[in-house]
């Protein structure tokens, strides 16, 4: 392949493919060949411009005739199978941000005021769907809340606050689930087999750090399920992108933490139904007698707050008394939980 010297200094240059078109696996595998080459320090690939940006140290020349001489089938033939880019998926969610900006602000100044109204209904109606069904389960949930932004905005008749809190909460959507795989994309690539050491078993059968290039037929290969400690140090690049994926991170060896954990969430969850259930009683109950004209305003305000106060105290309190928890699990046999 023929490339084109855009910008050249010593230890980095900026190199143009002299092509039409460069795809997002194409790019992958030219950046991944040109890693491989010596002296070569870190390289980035632009797929659109079809630009490529090296930092090397050693030999210029040497450095070009081996980027003169690339082919992407010699290039796949050596690198083998390689796993798949996150390139794509970051321009097709790039994508979907700028034409969700682009319709919404078409929308807003092109399309005629009735007409905005009557997608903002159309396009909210969803999420207060969402929220009505959340709350006749009994869950205060994130759509309740977003439920009831919109469908107050849609009384009120403020359609454009309707339609800018629908477009902020798609923005949001897409947002997290970028970040979701995206995350679970470098997890993935850290957790694979790119290492040059492996566990193996001696003649003794003690396991032992040995050189991958090292094994030979017959070799006995430790192999870990489960959950790995970084101290094998296999996972330990991953350790970290796990940690920061996962819901929950116990930083801890002894497994019993589990059942303080279990204990703990269990103890939460319970005094979040009581209040909700609460809250939603005392309050129904306050606008039923309000509506009836058996109390005042200035009453039914005073009993909210009162309650509110009461019901904030509350959750200060601990939720499980920590030390004798613990001393109920140290009384059980360790059977049980190693079981």
């Amino acid at each position: 392949m023929r490339f084109q010297i855009l910008h050249d200094i010593p230890g980095r240059i900026r190199l143009r493919a002299d092509t039409r078109s460069m795809s997002t696996e194409q790019a992958d595998i030219l950046e991944a060949w040109i890693k491989t080459l010596p002296g070569v320090d870190r390289v980035t690939v632009h797929e659109r411009t079809r630009s490529v940006t090296v930092v090397y140290h050693g030999d210029r020349r040497k450095l070009c005739g081996s980027l003169a001489s690339f082919t992407y089938e010699s290039a796949e033939k050596s690198l083998g199978p390689q796993p798949s880019g996150s390139r794509l998926m970051n321009r097709e969610y790039k994508e979907k941000l700028v034409f969700l900006v682009i319709r919404h602000f078409a929308r807003r100044f092109l399309l005629p005021n009735p007409l905005r109204r009557v997608l903002a209904v159309c396009r909210t109606c969803p999420r207060i769907i969402k929220g009505i069904k959340a709350a006749a389960a009994g869950h205060l949930t994130v759509e309740v809340l977003d439920g009831i932004a919109i469908g107050t905005s849609l009384v009120t008749g403020d359609y454009t606050t309707a339609g800018s809190v629908n477009f902020l909460l798609r923005v949001g959507e897409i947002l997290d689930e970028w970040t979701h795989k995206k995350s679970v994309d470098d997890l993935a690539r850290s957790m694979s087999l790119q290492v040059d050491q492996v566990w193996k078993l001696g003649d003794d059968d003690t396991p032992e750090m040995t050189p991958l290039g090292s094994i030979a037929p017959g070799d006995r290969i430790v192999v870990h399920t489960g959950h790995v400690l970084p101290l094998d140090g296999i996972l330990e690049r991953g350790a970290v992108i796990a940690r920061e994926v996962a819901d929950v991170t116990i930083e801890t060896e002894d497994i019993r933490e589990l059942v303080w954990l279990k204990r703990l969430s269990d103890a939460l969850m319970g005094r979040i139904h009581r209040n909700y259930r609460f809250v939603m009683g005392f309050n129904g109950t306050l606008i039923a007698l309000g509506a009836l004209g058996l109390i005042t305003p200035a009453t039914s305000a005073f009993l909210h707050n009162s309650s509110t106060i009461l019901l904030s105290m509350n959750c200060l309190t601990a939720l499980l008394e920590r030390e004798s928890a613990i001393m109920d699990d140290n009384a059980l046999s360790s059977e049980r939980y190693y079981r």
